[in-house]
């Protein structure tokens, strides 16, 4: 492909089943799975600090990070 050109989507489609199976079969360590649609590390400057504070020594199994005060209310 030349610099500058398009992705087909179905290169892209390869390329997140590629990663989404990596993720699938990594057993060395517990997922940590996040919702990038609701975390703004840029303007909400109080979430990167709620992550960082992330506490260590869980139980085992997949953790999912939501910070406080990230959903809209309805």
């Amino acid at each position: 492909m030349p610099l500058g050109g398009r992705i087909s989507c179905e290169c892209l489609k390869a390329v997140v089943n590629a990663c989404e199976q990596f993720f699938f079969d990594h057993k060395s360590s517990d997922p940590l799975v996040m919702d990038w649609s609701e975390i703004d590390f840029t303007d909400r400057s109080e979430h990167l600090h709620e992550l960082l504070r992330w506490p260590s020594g869980l139980p085992e199994g997949t953790q999912y990070f939501l910070p406080l005060g990230s959903a809209p209310a309805d």
